[in-house]
């Protein structure tokens, strides 16, 4: 796929809580954060409609979204902080150095992708997306051996007269998709309340970070976790470079689509068991994405035949283990 991206940046800062607002803090990772130590990074696109120009949002709009970010991340302060990783057999674990450490903020400008294009659902080349994520910069190592790397970085690339895109991209140790939703969504409620006092607007509940000293590890999962962690080159975690002609789009199935699948497969059934929406749906999706992946593999049909694919799905697992008390949901 031909690719050209004309990209602009205008200016890189750092931004950070308030100073004095949060302690310098430590926290430790939970079992359930020692598995994403070895994953990719996670990775966002947020767009949104903006019809003025370039220069209007960085006088009219920008500072009220630094401002806005600083003050959310008195509340997630992880994000501005880093992920330290000493020499084995000490484990890593999250850090914020208040007056010291922050979250790396870039704006670009784009003029030479069709905004209208990248919101739309038909098939467009991944290069393009990748071109509106921040690159998290590698981790510094000292004298000692000790690994420092920032969790999240932040990139808002202006479309001058179409809109903006906020890229992200961050560890997943610091926090799940519900975490990270409400990052955003805090965020975005603090900048449309334009610069007003945020004890008197109603937001999201901040989070509680206390709550890691809670969480228990059931067996030694956290260990088996960090093994595999050390013996992958802790240096390299999350580094993987932008996939090679791939096109990403997005596919919508009706409710009456849902249904027909819910009733063929009924029929198709044994003891005629009703399956859900999420199982269904699910099925369907995975099942084309096999038969796309396996019809353009080089493999032969006999290689094919054998093959092993897995699906893995992440759920949110809170309230699945019972403690004494429950952990919040943030």
């Amino acid at each position: 796929m031909a690719h050209f991206q004309s990209l602009n940046i205008i200016e890189t800062s750092h931004i950070s809580p308030l100073k004095g607002t949060v302690p310098s803090t430590t926290l430790p990772l939970t079992f359930f954060d020692a598995p994403w130590l070895t994953l990719p990074l996670g990775e966002s696109l947020f767009f949104y409609s903006y019809q003025n120009s370039t220069e209007c949002f960085l006088k009219d709009y920008l500072p009220n979204l630094k401002q806005s970010l600083s003050t959310t991340l008195q509340h997630f302060f992880p994000y501005a902080g880093n992920l330290i990783t000493p020499p084995r057999p000490d484990p890593p674990y999250l850090r914020y150095n208040d007056g010291q450490d922050s979250l790396l903020f870039t704006v670009a400008e784009s003029l030479a992708t069709d905004f209208n294009l990248l919101i739309t659902d038909s098939p467009k080349d991944i290069k393009v997306l990748h071109d509106f994520l921040p690159k998290l910069p590698p981790p510094h190592v000292s004298p000692e051996g000790i690994q420092t790397r920032p969790i999240m970085v932040i990139q808002v690339t202006i479309f001058p007269g179409r809109g903006i895109c906020i890229g992200n991209t961050s560890s997943h140790v610091a926090g799940d998709g519900v975490t990270f939703t409400h990052f955003m969504k805090y965020w975005m409620s603090l900048t449309r309340s334009m610069g007003r006092d945020p004890a008197t607007l109603l937001l999201p509940s901040p989070p509680i970070h206390s709550c890691r000293s809670m969480i228990k590890d059931p067996g030694q999962v956290t260990a088996g976790h960090l093994e595999r962690f050390w013996s992958q080159n802790s240096g390299k975690h999350g580094s993987h470079p932008t996939p090679e002609n791939m096109a990403r789009a997005t596919f919508t199935i009706s409710r009456n689509q849902i249904d027909n699948l819910k009733s063929w497969v009924t029929e198709q059934s044994e003891n005629q068991s009703i399956v859900s929406t999420f199982v269904v749906t699910l099925a369907f999706t995975w099942v084309n994405l096999i038969k796309t992946l396996v019809k353009d593999s080089s493999e032969t049909e006999e290689d094919k035949e054998e093959q092993v694919l897995n699906l893995m799905i992440n759920v949110d697992c809170r309230n699945r283990i019972k403690y004494t008390e429950p952990i919040p949901s943030t």
